[in-house]
């Protein structure tokens, strides 16, 4: 449509993304560490770009109660109760939220690279739940069907089980 022949609002789609619900209003501090990556359907992201924005936490002037994923598996909900933060976390099934006082808990590194800070974050808060193995091999994970394989993973995978690990494809599980 032209500008022109437009007649109603809901035929203009960049008006009706503008138009949003009444928000449902938040009492109190909040946060979110709820992103495109981190949705709860991943354990690796959950862990390295999301769990890790709790650090920037710690460091807020009041508590916060937490948005988090509304949707994910069982590891969402384990990792915070280790953290003891399950009774501050919330997922939210509103299509709109105002909080009285939010917070940005900003990611405390792009997501997929090494991140020093937030990984030493992670071993200090899990470290009390770590129980060295009484058997079996070390493991090498790989992902084979990722977008983003090295053109060297034979290499790697046998320089790895050379050194006696087992590597497991995660793709296959």
């Amino acid at each position: 449509f032209h500008l022109h022949e437009r007649r109603r609002l809901g035929e203009d789609s960049l008006s009706a993304q503008l138009i949003v619900p009444e928000p449902r209003i938040l009492e109190g501090a909040w946060t979110s560490i709820v992103s495109n990556w981190g949705d709860g359907l991943n354990y690796y992201h959950w862990m390295t770009d999301s769990l890790t924005r709790l650090l920037v936490r710690e460091k807020l002037p009041e508590p916060t109660r937490i948005v988090i994923p509304r949707t994910g598996f069982g590891f969402i909900r384990e990792t915070l109760e280790m953290l003891g933060l399950d009774d501050c976390s919330v997922p939210l099934n509103d299509p709109c939220v105002q909080p009285e006082r939010y917070y940005f808990c900003s990611p405390t590194a792009m997501t997929g690279t090494w991140n020093a800070m937030g990984f030493d974050w992670l071993r200090d808060k899990f470290a009390a739940y770590y129980h060295a193995p009484h058997s079996g091999k070390p493991v090498f994970l790989t992902r084979r069907k990722s977008t983003r394989v090295p053109e060297n993973i034979d290499a790697i995978e046998k320089t790895f089980q050379s050194h006696g690990f087992q590597v497991v494809d995660c793709g296959t599980l």
